[in-house]
């Protein structure tokens, strides 16, 4: 999906994978997908607070 936003504009975009978090039962996977969202979250953050990327961009 990256790729083809690529084509399309002057974007940044980060691909998450989460196959191995996403087959387990519904329940499990539920649960994997806050913490992956957490994750995502904190590295942004650090993106942003220690090498000084901008979030508006």
């Amino acid at each position: 999906m990256c790729k083809k936003m690529f084509e399309v504009e002057k974007v940044n975009c980060i691909c998450v994978d989460w196959r191995h978090g996403s087959r387990a039962m519904y329940t499990q996977a539920v649960q994997n997908i806050r913490v992956v969202g957490a994750e995502t979250a904190f590295l942004i953050q650090a993106l942003s607070t220690q090498l000084g990327y901008s979030l508006e961009d």
